[in-house]
């Protein structure tokens, strides 16, 4: 009989803190939804280009001012300095005391610079670029890998929100902010809203010190590179993956091979044998 009654005097409360936790359970469910509100907000609203035109767009140009420098490049008698997203900067360093400003190649999206053998490489948003620099006063594109890097949106006012990106439509070169009013996503449960604005962003590093080579056939970049080479071969890091460019033969290069190193990878440095990813 004790024990009967024991248990009988423990059924009411299990049954009690059962409501409870069905109630808890059902209040975690209910916050936890997603649904929609509208809401004018100001954004940034992207401002494209579309592939065809980015691919079309490499062209010499006559001097600019640098503005926002970025990667410097030295190869032969001649400094390759980068405008940040831009294109790159030809200086004249036949003499060093009196480097001189002599042109502009425009390739829209770059940031980083290889020389090998008169051909340059660069990126150009999501492409590789190769062009033939042998004659300064006559540059061509010898040939293009197309969608090899990563994605990559501009600076952008970090006090508004990024605007839906519409990858089909081309590439951002630029924003303009602009009020929307739009449906957007909310969870209640915290109770402060989530919104997605779409678009992938990977930031590059602009910055320039100290040196490092490849084999002397290439030129010397900055120690913030994410382009260096050695013998037919090019090396380029994005901010996961080393790729491995074969460019034996520029016309027909191709990446050989794409390797995984992690996250958030910003320079290389080759030294002898191995390369050393920051």
């Amino acid at each position: 009989m004790h024990h009967l009654s024991y248990v009988l005097s423990l059924k009411p409360n299990l049954m009690k803190n059962l409501k409870f936790i069905l109630i808890y359970i059902g209040i975690l469910l209910l916050g936890s939804c997603d649904y929609q509100i509208i809401e004018t907000y100001t954004a940034n609203i992207p401002i494209y280009i579309t592939y065809e035109e980015l691919r079309a767009s490499v062209q010499i140009e006559t001097t600019r001012n640098l503005e926002k420098p970025g990667k410097i490049y030295f190869y032969n008698d001649f400094l390759f300095i980068n405008e940040y997203l831009e294109g790159i900067h030809i200086i004249d360093n036949s003499n060093p005391s009196s480097p001189q400003n002599t042109g502009f190649i425009k390739i829209p999206g770059n940031v980083d610079i290889a020389v090998k053998d008169d051909i340059l490489y660069a990126d150009s948003y999501v492409d590789l670029v190769a062009l033939d620099i042998s004659d300064l006063n006559n540059i061509t594109e010898v040939n293009r890998i197309k969608d090899v890097f990563p994605y990559i949106l501009p600076p952008y006012d970090e006090d508004y929100r990024i605007d839906d990106i519409d990858y089909e439509k081309g590439i951002v070169v630029d924003w303009e902010l602009k009020k929307v009013t739009k449906k957007v996503d909310q969870n209640t449960y915290p109770v402060f809203p989530w919104y997605e604005d779409g678009g992938l962003i990977n930031s590059y590093s602009n910055g320039t010190s100290g040196h490092s080579s490849g084999s002397s056939s290439f030129g010397v970049g900055g120690s913030m590179a994410r382009f260096t080479g050695k013998d037919n071969v090019l090396y380029t890091i994005d901010s996961y993956n080393l790729k491995v460019v074969d460019i034996q033969h520029v016309e027909d290069m191709f990446v050989s091979k794409t390797i995984s190193v992690g996250w958030n990878i910003e320079t290389i440095f080759p030294s002898g044998d191995y390369l050393f990813m920051g």
